[in-house]
């Protein structure tokens, strides 16, 4: 809080998701400390937390957007203690942790020694068959790769050159789908691949380098961690914790609030406000500065005049849409693991489904199944029902259900995922 006038310094944070909620969080934290700062936070949703929404349905603990963090990142799981959830957290069942792809109809396991989609273990993902003769020739030649300066690629160009055509589509598609939500021929090496790309530059052969950086032995942490009643429960304390009162040293919150302007002010003197915050409402709000945790669309709107260089950049970001549908069902049994990935040659519908009852405790009753499918970004423009026919259809005909849900909850999230496309880095 180094270099805030003598005055106390107002800092609006836009967007009451986690980003938000944490920033507002730590804002409350500087002024009890002594700094002269106050915040308050502004949210279009009626509620807190964003694309984390946690429910009960029936005995069922249902997430509609993510359902953990990876324990590996040390932010989260430090915020999940300082708020005195430690008693609260629980880790992915990793002893029965599988991944399959579904090829031709078929479920297959992932190989054994894959970090995303590059082999540790050589020869187990030579002998699978989700790997075409020609990825099994490329991953031999791989090893030999040198090192070599390259500019940024795209993820399909990158994987091609190093392990093939089939290792792209039938592997690295479906996983990095998974994760970023994206297509792979205009998603950034450099961004989304950073630790690999580090090891392509450092080694020149992704599988060499994953051979000198051996994993620690020993026991590990799960990969995933959680909360025993849902990743809302994170929200909730956070909430709890700030101060909510109405008054100028307070922190105030408003919710269901939308941000239709920001405008530079003119200083009229020392210490004057240098942004005026208009709401949908008509109402204004002044701020000396301004934390943005919004999509970058939203935000290049509302800075498009007070900085319109930024807005320029900022809407150069895209964002693909997100649908989920959960699915209850009562004495199912799914395959071991925690689910499974479809590769876009497949043409499905569902492109990932999780098999919630497996990656965590406590999720569903006894004897339950509790599925949790995501859609082809094109699920967006389906109504719920033609959205539920098609997946259940699919789920029937992969994995052998013969029953139908208990119930269902569809999600939809216009926005979720931001791209890193190429050159994503020079644009930051």
């Amino acid at each position: 809080m180094t270099g805030l006038p003598q005055d106390r310094c107002r800092v609006a944070v836009l967007g009451g998701g986690i980003t938000g909620l944490a920033a507002l969080h730590r804002l409350q934290q500087a002024r009890e400390a002594g700094a002269p700062v106050d915040g308050f936070l502004i949210e279009a949703r009626p509620r807190p937390g964003g694309l984390i929404l946690t429910e009960q349905v029936q005995d069922f603990i249902v997430e509609a957007g993510p359902d953990s963090f990876l324990t590996e990142k040390p932010e989260a799981l430090a915020l999940v203690k300082e708020l005195g959830l430690a008693h609260e957290l629980i880790g992915s069942n990793d002893s029965t942790r599988r991944t399959y792809i579904l090829r031709h109809g078929r479920l297959v396991p992932l190989p054994e020694g894959l970090t995303l989609f590059v082999p540790a273990r050589v020869r187990a993902t030579i002998f699978s068959p989700l790997v075409p003769l020609a990825s099994k020739a490329a991953i031999l030649r791989e090893v030999f790769f040198r090192r070599s300066a390259r500019p940024d690629e795209s993820v399909a160009t990158f994987v091609r050159r190093h392990y093939g055509t089939g290792m792209l589509e039938n592997i690295a598609e479906p996983l990095l789908a998974g994760i970023f939500g994206g297509d792979v021929e205009r998603l950034s090496a450099q961004s989304t691949l950073p630790g690999i790309h580090a090891l392509e530059q450092k080694y020149g052969s992704l599988t060499r380098g994953m051979w000198t950086n051996p994993k620690t032995a020993g026991p590990r942490p799960p990969l995933f961690s959680s909360l025993r009643g849902g990743m809302a429960r994170l929200i909730q304390a956070l909430v709890s914790r700030l101060d909510v009162r109405e008054s100028p040293n307070g922190t105030c919150l408003k919710f269901g609030e939308r941000v239709v302007e920001i405008r530079n002010l003119q200083p009229s003197g020392p210490g004057a406000p240098r942004y005026a915050i208009r709401l949908e409402s008509g109402a204004e709000h002044v701020a000396d500065a301004i934390i943005p945790a919004l999509p970058a669309p939203e935000l290049a709107r509302l800075v498009a005049q007070a900085h319109p260089g930024l807005a320029r950049r900022l809407g150069q970001i895209s964002y693909t849409p997100a649908v989920t549908v959960a699915f209850g069902y009562s004495h199912q049994k799914t395959p071991p693991g925690f689910g499974f990935l479809v590769p876009r040659v497949e043409k499905r519908r569902v492109r990932a489904c999780t098999f919630v009852h497996a990656k965590f405790p406590g999720r569903v009753p006894r004897d339950a199944a509790l599925l949790r499918c995501f859609m082809d970004s094109s699920a967006v423009q389906l109504g719920d029902e033609e959205i539920v026919s098609a997946v259940v259809e699919e789920i029937q005909r992969d994995i052998g259900f013969t029953t139908q849900p208990e119930f269902f909850r569809v999600y939809r999230w216009p926005a979720a995922m931001p791209q890193y496309e190429v050159g994503h880095e020079a644009l930051l």
